[in-house]
């Protein structure tokens, strides 16, 4: 059978000794105050406005001010301050001492005898017009700072050897010579284009050290220029401006367009473009010496052959024999011209790359262009044999 015991509650003799309530709360008081007060820590009213110590890293807050003043350059207002003038305007104001001068803050007077404070005024009485937008702030004389900046003298370089002295002339004198060199050849060049002659170029020359100068020398030389009547001469004077097609293209890039104009203008072209240039030029000149060569062997050929053929036996002679004949120089110089596209599709884009050329199709074309020049070949090699007085007519009029 379970038993169940309950033990009463009851408060430990500890807690029962302890002052409890109110004499709890003026013994915790008192004993508060009996402690010594515990020190405040110092506040530097200038550590606030010191900034931090650099630590090799710029702070984020920098960084954006730098970029901001970078991208919106501030408005100058007034004169631009040194560094000095802005260090020394940084410096706190000091107040000299003069003997002569008023405290700042004098010591209260004592009221008269029996009176009080409330009926002694704060400011001495003034005229009775006087209003208190009339008032002015006058500086004391005493409020000027009395102290000097430093000035530290700039570090003394260190004396130079005399060797190295003279050398570091020398080289200056030979550059100035070399400079003036140059500025002479140019200034010659200019005079024999603007045609000056000799005259102008052993005369005295400006050499303005000023923009006015420069304005005045520039002014002259657009005069003579004019005078001279080289601009006369100024490719599409008098004419509108030549604008081409892609100018308007809303699709072509305002800088592809202007480059392409300058590559156009000036004869400039990627190297793709050059070799392009150079295959096509040995193409034509394959397929021409390929052309003339069918065209005096098939006239030949076909002119010893008696009779003259119908129209259409020019197109369709063939001559395998010359073509074995002719087999070594055809492969060589098919090989050359295969040479040549194979350095075009090393540089060129995949869209404009070229396949290599075959024997087979040259032939065939050849034997497609060169029959008309065949046909009118073989016609006039038989009118060239043909006797004055007919083929027959001279032999008729001789028999009757």
């Amino acid at each position: 059978m379970l038993r169940v015991s309950f033990r009463p509650f009851s408060i430990s003799a500890a807690l029962r000794a302890g002052p409890t309530g109110s004499a709890k709360l003026f013994a915790d008081a008192a004993e508060e105050e009996a402690q010594p007060p515990a020190p405040r820590p110092r506040i530097d009213p200038y550590a606030r406005i010191e900034e931090p110590n650099w630590t090799g890293d710029e702070r984020i807050q920098d960084t954006v001010l730098r970029m901001l003043v970078d991208k919106y350059k501030p408005l100058r207002t007034g004169t631009i301050q040194t560094a000095d003038q802005k260090i020394r305007n940084a410096l706190p104001h000091v107040q000299e001492y003069h003997p002569d001068a008023p405290a700042l803050n004098p010591l209260p007077a004592v009221p008269p005898s029996g009176t009080s404070w409330a009926s002694v005024p704060l400011l001495p009485p003034g005229p009775p017009d006087h209003r208190p937008w009339h008032t002015e702030f006058k500086v004391p004389t005493h409020a000027a700072p009395s102290i000097r900046t430093a000035r530290f003298p700039l570090p003394a370089q260190a004396p130079r050897d005399t060797g190295d002295l003279a050398q570091m002339r020398t080289t200056e004198k030979a550059l100035h010579k070399t400079l003036g060199r140059l500025s002479r050849a140019r200034e010659s060049t200019l005079d024999y284009r603007l045609g000056l002659g000799t005259a102008a170029r052993n005369s005295y020359r400006a050499n303005p050290v000023s923009m006015k100068g420069w304005t005045s020398l520039i002014d002259d030389r657009i005069e003579q220029a004019r005078r001279a009547g080289l601009f006369k001469s100024v490719k599409g004077r008098g004419r509108p401006l030549d604008r081409a097609p892609e100018e308007d293209n809303p699709f072509l890039p305002r800088e592809d367009f202007l480059m392409n104009r300058i590559i156009r203008r000036n004869g400039a072209a990627p190297p793709w473009v050059q070799l392009q240039a150079d295959l096509d030029a040995a193409l034509r000149t394959f397929r021409h010496l390929l052309r003339a060569a069918w065209t005096r062997h098939a006239v030949r050929a076909l002119t010893l052959a008696g009779a003259p053929p119908p129209p259409l036996a020019s197109a369709a002679f063939r001559d395998p024999a010359w073509v074995a004949r002719e087999a070594s120089y055809h492969a060589a110089a098919l090989a050359e011209l295969n040479a040549h596209v194979r350095s075009y599709n090393a540089v060129a884009p995949a869209a404009v790359r070229r396949p290599l050329y075959v024997l087979v199709d040259e032939l065939a074309r050849v034997y497609r262009d060169a029959a008309p020049k065949v046909e009118r070949g073989v016609a006039e090699r038989a009118m060239l044999a043909r006797p004055p007085g007919g083929l027959d007519g001279g032999a008729g009029v001789g028999a009757g």
